[in-house]
């Protein structure tokens, strides 16, 4: 079951996917306001027609399962059948907004850029020449010695023609390598084809490359830093506003004019087909950036339009999204107490801590609830992907040819196995360790067993009492404990080893381990294995300390 304390405004995440055996396989995850994932389920829908109806009906089972008013949003990439599973969940869950998985978004715009022929030659080109030295070993064993030589660490990257970012990294990647490239042209031609030889001594085409990554690369960090944990609706709006100030400032002589203005064209019509209410709203509620949302060209009446929407959905009374249009927004907009105080960074943690500290302080206002539940939703579908890459290592052809079910099963006894291990490793062994350090008290006192039990499990729940501070904390307070009982243990051996008998440190001569061994045979080895299980015993007791 989910628990209570974070199992509100959760996101419910989910994606599809076609393995090598050509199934349909189908990742849904649970996000929660924290960000920790887990995964819901993970099915093979092949038998079944993947229509927007059919899916929704499982996702509309799947949320009535955990209820439906402990989820906030769903995230789904923008095949025509999620984008109808979305409809039909909401007209089933009023409450609930939708967002399209805003990497998948990204990851689009870029290829609507990529789409222009001056661009989609430039790729090619790239992809044929990587393709041509990356066929043969010798070229590329060669290569990879030149470049190790000018303290180039990284080789040629191929591309995948759906993941545009690693188009961008090829191009990269021989923008980097153009001196190893060129000398390798220069000195054995005769390793290359025809087709990369006439690349590789083509001063035009590398121009054309780096103008081409100049304008992608803005792009590739935007799709990697939209995968964080940490990501808001309200930086998915950011991102977007930076990606429009780049091309804007594109030098006239960057790139071909033509391209120019299809980046123009192309980025405008994603951003407007992309970009929803709710994230220039959550940008609003960014307190970091409202002075420049009030300032800048989005409309307040909208904003404020979308908001009273949004809370109304949510089941709130007509009194309640009145405060929130009228008063509360009003009030965050002129920066009124207790909105007055800015938090000390953009990071999710603290602006969650920040809305939290208003809404404990005034519990009347409705605009902090807004705000937590657009911060809690998480604008990408990353999570089932991760799922998938994981269920394809473990069918590749390679490993085994196990069913999906198979697979799943698989990995949930694995968890309850670790799971298993962690409770049993965590419950017993600083009990068995407490106890029997207990139990030394019977040398010199008359303790009875029943108070050696006692004093075991008030230590016990002592020590696990203070294991909420952290592990910092109880290693401060613990360190010193430990140095002493080290320092005691070396006092007691030296003194007595200095007394009683010297020469014990003969035993450290492997001369003296192998007489003994000769002589005593196998019972030399019985009581090796007792030394051992003492050794053992005290790293043991070290590590319950």
């Amino acid at each position: 079951m989910l628990d209570d304390s974070m199992a509100y405004h959760l996101t419910l995440s989910l994606d599809g996917w076609s393995n090598s055996r050509m199934k349909s396989i189908y990742s849904w995850n649970i996000v929660f306001p924290d960000r920790r994932v887990m995964l819901l389920r993970s099915d093979d829908l092949s038998s079944m027609s993947h229509t927007g109806i059919n899916l929704a009906e499982l996702v509309i089972k799947e949320v009535k399962k955990w209820g439906a008013d402990r989820f906030a949003g769903i995230v789904t990439d923008n095949a025509a059948n999620m984008v109808a599973m979305r409809r039909n969940l909401l007209h089933a869950f009023k409450h609930m907004v939708e967002f399209r998985c805003m990497m998948h978004a990204f990851n689009t715009c870029m290829g609507s850029l990529l789409g222009h022929a001056w661009a989609k030659k430039i790729v090619k080109r790239n992809q044929k020449m990587v393709t041509s030295v990356r066929a043969s070993h010798l070229p590329l064993t060669e290569l990879g010695m030149i470049a190790n030589r000018m303290g180039i660490t990284r080789m040629l990257i191929t591309s995948n023609k759906t993941r545009f970012t690693s188009v961008h990294a090829s191009m990269e990647s021989v923008v980097r390598l153009q001196p190893a490239l060129t000398e390798l042209a220069d000195k054995q031609p005769y390793l290359l084809t025809d087709k990369a030889l006439a690349l590789i001594t083509d001063d035009m085409f590398f121009i054309k490359l780096k103008k081409l990554c100049y304008l992608l690369e803005p792009f590739t960090l935007v799709i990697h830093a939209v995968q964080s944990n940490d990501t808001t609706a309200a930086d998915v709006m950011r991102y977007w506003l930076l990606l429009a100030k780049h091309i804007s400032k594109l030098p006239s002589d960057s790139v071909d004019a033509d391209f120019k203005a299809h980046c123009f064209t192309a980025y405008n019509l994603r951003h407007n087909e992309m970009v929803s209410p709710l994230c220039q709203l959550a940008l609003l509620l960014h307190p970091l950036y409202r002075p420049a949302v009030i300032t800048g060209r989005m409309h307040w009446d909208e904003l404020r339009e979308t908001a009273g929407q949004l809370w109304q959905s949510r089941r709130h009374s007509k009194a309640e999204c009145r405060q929130l249009m009228q008063v509360d927004l009003e009030q965050y907009k002129l920066g009124d107490a207790p909105y007055n105080r800015l938090p000390l960074n953009g990071q999710l943690a603290t602006l969650r801590l920040w809305w939290r500290g208003i809404l404990h302080d005034n519990p009347e206002l409705q605009l902090p609830s807004l705000a937590l539940l657009l911060l809690d939703i998480k604008p990408h579908a990353v999570d089932p992907e991760k799922t998938f890459s994981l269920i394809g290592w473990f069918q590749s052809d390679r490993r085994s040819r196990m069913l999906n079910r198979t697979t799943t099963n698989l990995t949930m006894i694995k968890m309850h196995l670790m799971t298993s291990m962690v409770l049993g490793d965590g419950v017993l062994t600083p009990a068995q360790s407490v106890l029997g350090a207990i139990y030394g008290l019977q040398v010199k006192t008359s303790v009875s067993q029943g108070a050696i039990v006692g004093i075991s499990c008030a230590i016990v729940v002592g020590l696990f009492m203070v294991q909420r501070f952290g592990t910092g904390q109880v290693g401060f307070v613990f360190a010193p404990i430990i140095l002493i009982y080290f320092l005691c243990n070396v006092i007691i051996a030296v003194t007595n080893i200095t007394r009683y008998k010297p020469s014990v440190f003969k035993a450290l001569s492997p001369h003296y381990g192998y007489y003994y061994f000769r002589n005593n045979h196998h019972l030399g080895w019985v009581q090796c294995s007792g030394l051992f299980l003492a050794i053992t015993g005290t790293c043991q007791s070290l590590s319950s300390l």
